[in-house]
């Protein structure tokens, strides 16, 4: 009994992360890149440290400071993430206006959210596509 407290107490004062082993084993997690699953983690430690928020606000130029790469990349590995459906858009960004207001927000699909909606984990169904037929050609 002692050492559950023990280990809550450690994930609640952020020595831990929460993400499974069976989203790590799951097929849409594996064909992230790897910088992609850093920042998974990433977000992972922003959920934890901002309180648990959950959407949250995404820039390019933000997200290339905390997983250390160029926003181009950045923009690549947001799109991946959301094609393997870790995160799921809420609003979309602008290209004009005040800044605040330019960030897209997106939904961590593997945490609850603010109303407390449960995670949805979309990316444990996701399947490659199949590839079309080459047959009668």
């Amino acid at each position: 009994m002692k050492a559950q407290a023990m280990a809550r107490d450690n994930y609640t004062k952020g020595l831990f992360a929460k993400f499974s082993q069976r989203d790590m084993r799951s097929q849409a997690y594996k064909n992230l890149s790897a910088l992609a699953k850093v920042a998974i983690f990433e977000l992972e430690l922003h959920y934890w440290e901002s309180g648990r928020s959950n959407p949250i606000e995404i820039t390019q130029r933000w997200l290339a400071e905390l997983i250390c790469c160029n926003p181009k990349t950045a923009g690549k590995v947001i799109t991946s993430l959301e094609g393997y459906k870790f995160l799921e858009v809420e609003r979309i960004g602008k290209m004009k206006g005040p800044l605040r207001a330019r960030a897209a927000i997106y939904r961590l699909t593997w945490h609850p959210d603010n109303e407390g909606q449960p995670p949805t984990h979309d990316y444990r169904q996701w399947t490659p596509p199949i590839p079309p037929s080459t047959r009668g050609k």
